[in-house]
């Protein structure tokens, strides 16, 4: 009987360290698992996680996004698009209200213009066709101007972003590539990518 006491003292004592030590070690883990955010820094730029997205201050204004620069630093973007949408003061912001990628592309037009009017331009939302749901006026490439181009969010076989004429031309290969295509015009303009 002695023995099965010592035994279960022993085995007791063998749990207890086991138990501190793990609690040890859990606490220096969290101690040293250090601040996430200083991953995602992008040059001069800090960001910070707010909810689902992520956010950066430009000129004391707080710009929110979807992604992360160094996951847009490969979408294919010309440069005469990255120019109109640097120069350009103001634009039109259109879309084909028959799309099938219409949530994305709903989604996409509420933060661009959001997103858009801080950096003090002026953004106009047309359609592309006469809609039952939508009722804003039709604005097709054809309407751009070197001064005022438009913006047609476009479904494609690519997500790229590239001219035709004077009109912007944000094509997205999947719904949610709509919101990528966002990100990257804005960081475009807010000289955050090149």
């Amino acid at each position: 009987m002695k023995k099965k006491q010592k035994d279960n003292k022993k085995f007791g004592a063998l749990m207890a360290v086991f138990i501190a030590v793990l609690m040890i070690g859990s606490i220096v883990g969290f101690m040293w698992q250090g601040d996430d955010e200083s991953n995602l820094n992008y040059g001069d730029y800090k960001f910070k996680i707010v909810g689902s997205k992520i956010t950066t201050e430009i000129n004391d204004v707080n710009y929110f996004f979807d992604y992360h620069p160094t996951d847009l630093i490969s979408l294919n973007t010309s440069e005469d698009a990255k120019k109109s949408l640097i120069e350009s003061e103001m634009v039109y912001l259109t879309f084909n209200p028959e799309s099938k990628g219409i949530t994305g592309i709903e989604s996409t037009r509420f933060d661009l213009t959001q997103e858009f009017v801080k950096t003090g331009k002026i953004i106009l939302n047309g359609q592309t066709q006469k809609s039952d749901v939508y009722n804003h006026p039709i604005i097709t490439c054809e309407n751009a101007t070197e001064f005022v181009p438009v913006i047609y969010l476009k479904e494609g076989e690519e997500t790229q972003i590239y001219m035709e004429g004077n009109c912007i031309v944000a094509e997205a290969e999947f719904e949610q590539a709509f919101l990528a295509l966002k990100d990257k015009m804005m960081y475009t303009i807010l000289g955050v990518l090149e």
